[in-house]
């Protein structure tokens, strides 16, 4: 069977907190969250040969921050304060963006400088 189209789910629960949903051919769906949401979670589902695989987002006041980690219904990898992270600080006076990457707390804490750029 062959799958055409476009969808496109708008919610509004009012006070500017806002969900749209787009899904296309590219099956691939591409979600927006309004301003006064604090962030979003996409849960990728285990499928053959693939692991059930947890993404949150969530902003901060200095940019985002990406935390990875197994979805509810299995094991976790780790402990939610030592999963992988992923901030990116945004510096809109003086233009420029940092990425880090962390993972793990106390004496296995390890952090690296990915990159700064103008923006």
């Amino acid at each position: 069977m062959e799958h055409q189209g476009r969808m496109v789910l708008a919610v509004d629960f009012g006070g500017g907190r806002k969900v749209d949903v787009e899904l296309d051919e590219s099956n691939q769906p591409w979600i927006v969250v309004g301003p006064d949401f604090a962030g979003a979670d996409l849960w990728l589902n285990a499928g053959a040969g693939m692991i059930d695989l947890r993404v949150r987002v969530r902003r901060s006041e200095a940019g985002i921050e990406i935390l990875v980690d197994r979805g509810d219904g299995q094991q976790r990898w780790w402990n939610s304060d030592t999963a992988p992270r992923l901030a990116i600080a945004v510096d809109a006076l003086g233009r420029k963006a940092t990425a880090i990457a962390s993972v793990g707390s106390g004496t296995e804490f390890q952090q690296v400088l990915l990159g700064q750029m103008e923006v």
